[in-house]
């Protein structure tokens, strides 16, 4: 059975975003808010959705697991003209909601459906929001 969990977004006292995995999450009454409690920390963080990321269920090749908003390098082999080709890209993992399937985006817009990828096929190497240049 798939693992569902949360990491969140949060701001600490100094206004420094960090990442945190969430332990417990409540849903505000109006749908457009969450209260979330994260590991190892004891106050109650007030989330819009968008501060959210589900984890894919997937670990890259050095046992970290994958989030949504994860910056990996998506290496993968595919066959052309009866040749083997080998590709490597530097992804951001986002929610296809179109096919309910996690996707590795590209830096050309690309989608390459993230269950293609063997485990040793992928390496975090950051996020979205602590490592943005990554994706340039």
């Amino acid at each position: 059975m798939r693992e569902i969990k949360f990491r969140a977004k949060v701001k600490n006292e100094d206004g420094i975003i960090e990442l945190k995995i969430v332990s417990r999450l409540t849903m505000f009454s109006g749908g457009g808010l969450y209260y979330a409690y994260c590991e190892n920390d004891d106050y109650e963080y007030r989330l819009d959705p968008s501060d959210l990321m589900q984890f894919t269920g997937l670990k890259d090749r050095n046992g970290k697991e994958i989030y949504e908003g994860d910056i990996i390098k998506y290496h993968y082999f595919y066959f052309a003209d009866g040749s083997e080709i080998e590709k490597e890209h530097v992804c951001s993992v986002k929610y296809d909601d179109s096919f309910a399937n996690f996707d590795a985006m590209d830096k050309e817009g690309f989608a390459h459906f993230l269950g293609n990828a063997s485990d040793d096929g992928i390496e975090v190497i950051g996020n979205i929001y602590e490592n943005p240049e990554l994706l340039k």
